[in-house]
């Protein structure tokens, strides 16, 4: 089993005097996760990112700063992987709205959520909410999950 290369992006604003982070969810908000993708053979980590919120949004970024390396064992489609994604700080060249729908996968949104409201579900990958509470506080985070 060799590992998966996915890369996803933190993409913040404040808002009324709240940090918001945009996450992608299914319709009904049953867990929340950064958008992005998996990386092709041949692609930077900044070219797979243009290019999923490209694909998925139709929307341009400018790929900052690494901000989270995620290494974890999950079950997926009834098999075990590896997955290593690296989650940049992303800032959008064009605006959002509030809600904006997946291009490809009709029960997928990508929405803003205060800390407060991401506390509610499940955040992926496992052990980014802590580290999301101390976001401007902290540099570089290393998750492991699923390693003896």
């Amino acid at each position: 089993m060799n590992p998966k290369l996915h890369t996803e992006a933190i993409v913040w604003r404040e808002n009324q005097d709240q940090i918001q982070f945009l996450v992608q969810c299914d319709e009904e908000e049953s867990f929340y996760r950064f958008p992005g993708g998996t990386v092709e053979f041949g692609e930077s980590i900044d070219v797979a990112l243009q290019r999923e919120f490209h694909e998925e949004y139709a929307m341009d970024i400018q790929v900052r700063g690494l901000k989270v390396l995620s290494e974890e064992y999950l079950n997926y489609g009834g098999k075990t992987q590896h997955r290593v994604t690296l989650i940049h700080e992303v800032q959008l060249l064009n605006q959002i709205v509030e809600e904006m729908k997946h291009r490809e996968y009709a029960d997928v949104k990508m929405v803003w959520r205060t800390i407060d409201q991401l506390g509610l579900k499940e955040v992926a990958p496992l052990g980014i909410f802590e580290h999301l509470k101390k976001y401007f506080e902290i540099g570089t985070v290393h998750l492991k999950n699923g390693f003896d």
